[in-house]
């Protein structure tokens, strides 16, 4: 507890969230990632925190308080007494996940859409409000434990660990269930979605500080557990901060994501035009790329989860792009499943075994809850990340093990534009442009002493 604006005094903390018990005064194992006290719109100010629903038979014998194993992923809520902040109360468990939109698998980074049911565990919770509007998003994690203890957990085949972020919206109501107290509340989903189809994990927003429900909203997270090994992005370099993202909602309450304003302090130089089919520019491997697209036909058809086209009807970039030795990675919105899609197969030169990673996306209707005629794809690149977002709708942070000096360097890597396709996409026409980026200037970083 600071005791100045200087903060350079520090005292002992006094405001204490309780931590729950279980009925039979076994204290729940997971209460994890309080979220920023937030003022809804009934006045009071509440904060969220990560938990499970604390319901496993099974104990962990070895921990003298007898806490409980995973139950299934949950929210706690807990309110204010007043604006002090000083004493809080438990209004419930407005959210149980049953089961996750699907899943990313740590190595890969493939989307997986079928649903873990149930997670063991819901971490890093945000809970605000866009005027009337109450947004949650969530992390889940630790799939491969859960497996491992058997029923209910029933993962599904081919299962393996992994991670995923999502986002919902809707509203906060009073819990009338059975056994419900006067004051615990329900989370009410209208909307719901996938934050990230590729590796985003831990993520946790910020707004302003003396009104949080007003105004911008950004989102801060990195890529998980797990990093790449060799290449540009390995396990020396640590785990990898994403850009930060702006979230907003659209007029029904849909979630949309994009790269924060500020990339464009970044910028090197004006935006260098790359032709649609036409040759490829030189970019370096730290640079942004945008495409914007109109006239784009609905998807051709509904591929089943075990297939995807593999791009043969799409349009994208290809970026770090080294001609000679055979390598790129293709960022493109398929044009037969209407959705995202980044594929490694001529990347991951010092990983054979990821070399045929394919990453996707739902549908890009699917998710905007209407038919999509335009497209518009930015792509940052910085050296072995890709961070890929169309129309705001879908997002996919890919992580990528290139070779770091083939036959050019990084900075003689290269984009190109293309539009593959064998339907007739008369009224398609689509622009494309490259900028390089440079790094953080020292000034923005923090230097350990």
């Amino acid at each position: 507890l600071g005791d100045d604006r200087t903060l350079s005094n520090w005292g002992p903390a006094t405001t204490v969230v309780p931590i729950p018990k279980m009925k039979d005064g076994h204290i729940v194992a997971n209460f994890r990632d309080p979220s920023r006290a937030v003022q809804l719109a009934d006045g009071h100010w509440y904060i969220a925190v990560g938990s499970d629903t604390g319901d496993s038979a099974q104990r962990n014998t070895s921990n003298p308080a007898g806490f409980a194993q995973d139950g299934t992923a949950a929210l706690r809520l807990f309110r204010a007494s007043d604006d002090s902040l000083m004493n809080w109360t438990s209004v419930g468990v407005p959210w149980v996940q049953q089961r996750t939109q699907g899943w990313v698998n740590y190595t890969l980074a493939e989307w997986n859409a079928t649903g873990v049911e149930p997670p063991p565990f819901l971490e890093c919770p945000d809970l605000y409000r866009v005027g009337e509007t109450v947004v949650l998003i969530s992390s889940y994690n630790d799939f491969g434990q859960a497996a491992s203890q058997g029923p209910p957990f029933s993962p599904p085949a081919g299962f393996a660990d992994g991670q995923s972020a999502e986002w919902r919206t809707g509203a906060l109501v009073p819990d009338s269930s059975q056994g419900a107290r006067k004051l615990d509340l329900k989370f009410v989903s209208k909307h719901e979605g996938v934050l990230d189809y590729g590796l985003l994990y831990a993520q946790k927003t910020a707004g302003d500080a003396l009104k949080p429900n007003e105004g911008r909203r950004v989102l801060f997270g990195f890529t998980g557990w797990h990093e790449r090994q060799n290449g540009m992005m390995n396990s020396e370099c640590g785990i990898s901060h994403v850009m930060p993202r702006d979230l907003r909602l659209d007029s029904d309450g849909r979630m949309l994501i994009s790269p924060v304003r500020e990339v464009g302090n970044l910028r090197l130089g004006p935006a260098m035009s790359l032709p649609v089919g036409g040759a490829a520019v030189t970019t370096s491997s730290q640079v942004l790329v945008n495409m914007v697209c109109t006239g784009v036909p609905p998807p051709l058809k509904t591929p089943s989860s075990s297939a995807h086209s593999r791009g043969a009807n799409a349009v994208g970039v290809d970026v770090l792009l080294d001609v000679a030795a055979g390598e790129w990675t293709r960022v493109g919105y398929d044009l037969q499943s209407g959705g995202l899609f980044v594929d490694q197969s001529h990347t991951n030169s010092l990983r054979a075994d990821l070399s045929d990673a394919y990453q996707t996306s739902a549908s890009l209707s699917s998710v905007a809850g209407a038919t999509v005629d335009m497209l518009n794809l930015t792509v940052l690149v910085d050296g072995g990340m890709l961070e890929s977002f169309v129309n705001d709708r879908v997002v996919i942070t890919s992580l990528l093990s290139p070779s770091p000096n083939r036959s050019s360097d990084s900075s003689a890597r290269q984009a190109r534009a293309f539009v593959f396709s064998t339907v007739g996409i008369d009224a398609l026409e689509c622009h494309a442009t490259a900028t390089k980026l440079q790094s953080l200037p020292p000034q923005y970083l923090m230097k350990a002493e």
